[in-house]
């Protein structure tokens, strides 16, 4: 049987966050560049992340490899 949560009771979380998805910087989702990739919604630090994210996801496989990778993946390396 569901719960019911007031409105008032429910948890407000204004500050969500992201990751680029070429850096892996991680900032405010309301501050960052957001360009929208069929049904989802990808997040840049800026407009230069997005445009070099669309220029190189398909040019190779070494580059298409690194940008499926988890952003804590991508700053530490791949867990062996």
């Amino acid at each position: 049987m569901p719960v019911f949560i007031p409105r008032k009771f429910r948890e407000h979380r204004p500050n969500l966050t992201s990751y680029c998805q070429l850096c892996a910087a991680r900032g405010l989702r309301k501050k960052m560049y957001k360009l929208r990739d069929g049904p989802t919604d990808r997040y840049f630090c800026n407009g230069e992340c997005a445009g070099e994210y669309v220029d190189k996801r398909h040019s190779c496989v070494k580059v298409n490899a690194f940008l499926k990778l988890l952003p804590y993946e991508r700053k530490c390396g791949p867990s062996s």
